[in-house]
């Protein structure tokens, strides 16, 4: 029966493939035991792993060597590692957790395995869900443990602990107690024993329709996940999110909503919603800056600089699209409201023009002005992003004057004007447009 209902569950979920190489974390506890022993029998190709932390003596060495035989009977590859640390601190769950995982990751990158099995079930699931409502969580937190993160899959969150145990003494899977679980020291045995046990004790139907609560949790975090990603916008290496001033209650959940997975926490995207024009966010790799109607998130690593010479009759290729440059052969031109198709002014001696990226100091007078601006501070005053600031190039005459910011504005000194000649056409494509 559990063996029928982990293949249907695989299936349903697309867990896996029949031709991955799995790799399963066995402590020697039933539920480990359980698993490997379900997963042998369904003929998965697959390797064991086991860390021994050394933490309760001769009780963990024979974890180990129970879990090691095992693995010699059935024939496949034993993966074990030893390490050390101090049952007094604070943290040991922790440290046990990171060096596992640590272990786990190497061994799929060494041996090639495709997915890293854990026996995480039922009663863990909504103990998880619990433990995060007691210390304060949302939607991601209630819904518990996912069924697959990465490379690291759970099959057996659809089996209550009984159920397991029921699984075990039916066909003798040998495993092994870990007297630390029955005590009270720990946060997770305490919703155990005190929590679970008379939650259960209801009715027998309660974790099943618990089961069922998350899973609508789990969809519904999807969904807001999905609606939030979709007011991302990615520009080049960069993105962005534009703030709707019509939906300002909701700035902050879109804001954690669209980036959480780039580290975004829920008390950054509140601060984001008051913060002034450009506050900033450090994490490791990049960045989020704030500007008046958008919040960024740009890279760290500074992108490559170009300088590019452009004549009449040639095309300029930037990794941020295309520039053309042809000579206009006179008429009146039709005046393309994205800015991307535009008429200057220019003498023969003004050629070649320079494309390059936007810098800091750049400054020009926009059509219109009879003074200069810095770029970068006319472009937010008009809306733009830094993640469009990013991604932003100039087109210059020989002598260095900005004529044209492609997709913004044209320089006022350079403006058609009928009855000037020459005139030259400019023309951007941005790539992915």
């Amino acid at each position: 029966m559990m063996l029928d209902r982990l293949s249907s569950y695989v299936q349903a979920h697309a867990l896996w493939n029949t031709n991955d190489r799995l790799l399963i974390a066995v402590s020697g506890g039933v539920d480990s035991m359980v698993l490997a022993h379900l997963i042998h029998r369904s003929g998965y190709r697959f390797g064991i792993a086991h860390m021994n932390y050394q933490l309760r003596g001769e009780a963990s060495d024979a974890d180990e060597a129970l879990v090691k035989s095992q693995a010699q009977r059935w024939g496949v590859d034993y993966h074990g590692k030893r390490v050390s640390i101090d049952k007094e601190a604070e943290n040991v769950q922790e440290q046990a957790r990171a060096l596992r995982y640590e272990f786990f990751a190497g061994l799929c990158t060494t041996h090639g395995y495709t997915h890293l099995l854990t026996a995480h079930h039922l009663d863990d699931r909504v103990e998880t869900t619990l433990m995060n409502l007691a210390r304060g969580t949302g939607i991601y937190g209630m819904k518990g443990i996912p069924r697959k993160r990465g490379r690291i899959v759970r099959p057996l969150l659809w089996a209550g602990r009984e159920e397991i145990e029921r699984y075990a003494a039916e066909h003798g899977v040998v495993y092994r107690t870990d007297q630390s679980n029955e005590g009270l020291d720990y946060t997770r045995n305490r919703i155990r024993h005190e929590v679970m046990r008379p939650l259960k004790a209801l009715d027998q139907n309660t974790l099943k329709r618990i089961e069922g609560s998350l899973d609508f949790l789990e969809q519904d975090a999807e969904v807001l996940n999905g609606l939030a990603q979709a007011r991302v916008e990615q520009i080049g290496d960069a993105k962005v999110m534009k703030l709707d001033p019509n939906e300002k209650l909701l700035w902050a959940g879109l804001l954690y909503h669209g980036f959480r997975d780039e580290g975004l926490q829920r008390s950054e995207a509140a601060e984001m919603v008051l913060a002034n024009v450009g506050a900033r966010w450090e994490k490791m790799a990049h960045s989020f800056i704030r500007s008046s109607r958008h919040i960024s998130l740009l890279p760290k690593e500074p992108l490559v600089t170009f300088n590019k010479k452009l004549s009449t009759d040639e095309v300029c290729e930037l990794p941020m699209g295309t520039v053309t440059c042809l000579e206009h052969l006179g008429g009146e031109p039709s005046f393309d409201l994205r800015n991307r198709k535009v008429w200057l002014a220019m003498l023969p001696n003004q050629l070649p023009l320079t494309v390059r990226p936007l810098h800091e100091s750049d400054v020009f007078t926009p059509l219109g002005l009879n003074y200069s601006v810095n770029i970068r501070k006319y472009l937010l005053e008009k809306g733009a992003s830094y993640a469009h600031l990013r991604h932003t190039i100039v087109v210059c005459n020989q002598a260095g004057d900005i004529c044209w910011v492609p997709e913004w504005q044209v320089a006022e000194e350079f403006k058609w004007q009928k009855g000037l000649e020459p005139i030259v056409s400019l023309s951007f494509e941005p790539n992915g447009d």
